[in-house]
């Protein structure tokens, strides 16, 4: 009569359900059914404290995946820092200096007209500044040139003019 109290109070149905299936087989004592009782109920808080270090290892190997991801993005900010502090040959003005310090920047190229660029390392075709134009002797010569040839001022412009006179 206790035997059967005792097994339905039980509040853990797995235990509870295995005691009622051995003690309709083969009566069990009092003494087996308190047994039996603490035993589950050991295994039972063996398994809790087991799962909680599951658990606590879970959380452990979450945070070195969340640590190792921090390490590699401060190592490549300071690589960045690193890279920016680096002195180098630029390819803009042709000058050494770290990065983001061209004294270019901001300024036209008088090779070719684009912004942030010197004429020095100008990879574009020269534009010409003067058109081309051909002299009476077959020579290119610009119009710049042709200019500065026949004003009065310059010396071949007076001996051209000189020998112009002589022969009219």
């Amino acid at each position: 009569m206790r035997r059967n109290k005792i097994v339905h109070g039980i509040n853990y149905k797995p235990l509870q359900e295995r005691l009622l299936r051995e003690t309709s087989r083969k009566p069990k004592t009092l003494q087996e059914i308190l047994s039996e009782c603490k035993s589950a109920d050991f295994s039972k808080d063996q398994t809790k404290a087991t799962n909680a270090l599951d658990r606590q290892r879970e959380v452990n190997a979450v945070n070195k995946k969340k640590n190792v991801v921090l390490q590699k993005k401060k190592l490549l900010y300071s690589e960045a820092l690193l890279q920016k502090n680096r002195i180098y040959l630029c390819k803009i003005c042709n000058l050494s200096h770290s990065y983001g310090k061209c004294p270019d920047y901001g300024t036209t190229c008088k090779n070719c007209g684009l912004k942030n660029l010197w004429e020095i390392p100008c990879r574009n075709k020269k534009k010409q500044r003067f058109p081309i134009t051909k002299n009476t002797e077959g020579r290119k010569v610009s119009s710049l040139e042709e200019e500065n040839l026949l004003s009065p001022a310059s010396p071949v412009g007076l001996a051209i003019s000189n020998r112009s006179e002589s022969q009219s």
